[in-house]
Order: structure tokens, then sequence, then C-alpha cells
């Protein structure tokens, strides 16, 4: 008898929603509830549609944020696309470039063939038309908008978490053993910055609706617009370096489930048996739904679903991380790129939204 391998004994087609074709009642479908339920004779299978994720995702606070970041930032990529060729409508039938392409070697190389000349200088108007300055202002406006949105679901948070503060260093008395400085954990030092990044956006956010003016104190909102970035960019670092932490972590705790049941399963099958009491054995662990390794593949699931998720929040914290940088540092970026690493953030954090919300429906939560 060959060796069985992990999948061999311990697939449980009910708990991966596959119908087995060998059952002899056929399923049927119920429409009733907002996911379909298939019925059988010896198994429910729940079968999640993917607008009900989606209704789901529009729901929560944070998937509305998310869905408004990715479209804030394909505004923002698409305005700057049309700004690009707006300049690059600017080439005369003489191959002469405005001065509004600069050094823009790709539209000056463009520029010296004739046929692409020509066919600009005689329909410069159906190149303009997508490229007016009303239409770039409306998407800016657009964008803007946008962003004030989501700073809006952000805000009103610094006070709970000052008061969380408070009360876990003991400043207002109340608290017996209050933490010393030296006592400091990563979820205190998380409890700082963020503290520290929600009052400067919130200031921001104040300045947006007119609370005060920017204008009038053009230090302090130099000083507020920077230590927003700053704060965010410790906050990014952190975040990556508690998911690269618990990513570690998941890592070797997967490993550990992997080689229990894999030595498990070969120990039975080195077990010197008589051919039918082995193949007993197998059918019992087979068959077992509440042993211990039924509890051991449970757990292992699991463990590879937090996987997905840690991995969907490292790659987006990597991307949040290389466009806050332009902005700390200052950098001399190629016009969109900070739109371009947002937009890849958003997109990444959506998809661990629709993971997580897609394993919430199915656990019935």
């Amino acid at each position: 008898m060959s060796n069985l391998s992990y999948y061999d004994i311990h697939y449980n087609s009910e708990k991966n929603n596959i119908i087995d074709p060998c059952d002899d009642v056929n399923p049927t479908l119920n429409d009733d509830s907002d996911f379909s339920i298939i019925n059988n004779a010896n198994k429910t299978v729940i079968v999640i549609r993917k607008l009900d994720i989606l209704q789901k995702i529009f729901k929560s606070l944070a998937g509305k944020d998310k869905i408004a970041k990715i479209l804030k930032y394909l505004i923002d990529i698409l305005r700057f696309i049309l700004i690009k060729t707006k300049r690059s409508c600017n080439i005369n039938v003489n191959n002469t470039p405005n001065t509004d392409i600069g050094n823009n070697t790709f539209f000056l190389y463009v520029a010296k063939f004739p046929i692409i000349n020509k066919f600009i200088s005689k329909n410069r108007h159906l190149l303009n038309l997508p490229n007016s300055s009303k239409l770039i202002t409306n998407l800016q406006w657009m964008a803007n908008n946008l962003g004030t949105f989501r700073q809006i679901l952000r805000f009103g948070s610094s006070p709970f978490t000052l008061f969380k503060i408070i009360n876990k260093f003991g400043f207002n008395g109340s608290c017996k053993k209050p933490i010393k400085l030296y006592e400091l954990k990563q979820e205190d030092l998380a409890d700082f910055i963020d503290l520290y990044y929600s009052i400067m956006d919130e200031l921001l956010l104040l300045n947006k609706l007119r609370l005060w003016d920017n204008k009038k104190n053009p230090a302090f909102y130099k000083f507020v617009s920077k230590n927003e970035a700053i704060s965010w960019y410790y906050d990014i670092i952190l975040s990556l370096f508690n998911n690269l932490d618990k990513y570690s972590m998941l890592k070797e705790r997967k490993l550990e489930l992997q080689i229990k049941i894999d030595v498990k399963l070969k120990t039975i099958n080195n077990l010197i048996l008589p051919s039918p009491i082995k193949q007993q054995i197998l059918n019992e662990i087979s068959s077992s739904t509440s042993g211990k390794c039924s509890d051991l593949t449970s757990e292992l699931d699991e463990i590879n679903y937090q996987l997905k998720l840690c991995k969907c929040d490292l790659i987006r914290l990597s991307f949040d991380f290389m466009a806050d940088t332009t902005d700390v540092f200052d950098w001399k970026v190629p016009m969109g790129t900070y739109a371009i690493l947002s937009l890849c953030s958003g997109v990444s954090g959506f998809i661990k939204l629709w993971l997580s919300n897609k394993h919430d429906l199915e656990s019935g939560l």
C-alpha cells in the first residue's frame, strides 16, 4: 500500500464547499436568503455571491475608505494623463515644441515623425476636447473631495486615543499600577503614534472645512502638513515591523502543524500490521470529525487564511511606505508616482477586505 499524504486522509469536501459527485441525492438551491444554500442529504454548502461580499464591504467604514481611496487615485492618474496629453498637443506644424513640454524626451521624439505631427495639427480640436482645463479642474475637485471624505471617516478618534493613554499611564490617578516609560511596549508606542497622526490629520481637515485659514497661518499649516506625513510614516514603519513579526510567527506555527500531521500519518503508514487492520485504522482517522488530527487541520486552515491577510497587509504597507517617503524627504519624482503607489496600496487593502468579508460570510458571521 502506498503512503497516504495529508490531503489523502483529511480532505474535507464539506469544509471546502465541494459537492461529492457520488452523492445519490440531487442538491437543491435555496435563493430566499442573501446567499445561496445548496441542500444535500449529507451536507449543506453555502455559495457566497460576489455581490454579497461587495455589499458587506460597502456597509463598513473600512470598505468605504478603501473604495474612496481607489477612486481618488484613479481620478488623479487620469488627470495627470490628461495634463501630459494636453502638453503633447502643443506641438506645431514646424516640429517646434511648446515650452510647456519642457524636457519630455518622449514627446520631443514623437514630434519628429511627420505623420504624427500632421495628424496632431489637423485634429487638434479632437485632441483638445478631452484635455480642456475645465475637465482637469473638475477631476481635481472630485479627487480633493474624495480625500476630504476619507478624512471625515477618520475624524474623531484622537479624544478616545488620548483618554486611553491617560488611563493606561495613570495620568488621572485612577490607575493603581501605571506604566513606566521603561515598560513601554509596541502597543503603547502604537497608541502614541496613532494620537500624533490623528491630531495632525484632524487639524488638516479643520483647515479644509475653513475653521482655520492656512493663508493667515502659513507656518503653522506647513508644520501640520509635514508632521502629518511624518506621523503616518512612523505608523507605517511600526505596522510593517508588527506584520513581519506576525508573518514569521504564523509561518513557524504552520510548519509545526504540518510536521505533526505528517509524523502522525507516517507513523500509521509504517505500522507493521496486517493489511486489513492497518486499513481499518486509516479509515477511523479519515472519518473522525472530533479527533486531534481534525483539530490540527482546522487550525492549519485558519493559519493559511491569516497568512493571506498578512501578505495583503505587507504589500499595502510597502506601497504606503514608498509613497510617503516621497513626501517626508521631499523627493523630486515623476508626476503621478504618489498616485500610482497609493492606488496599489488601496487595491491591496481592498483585496484584504474582500478575503476577510468572504471568510466571515462563509463562517456565518
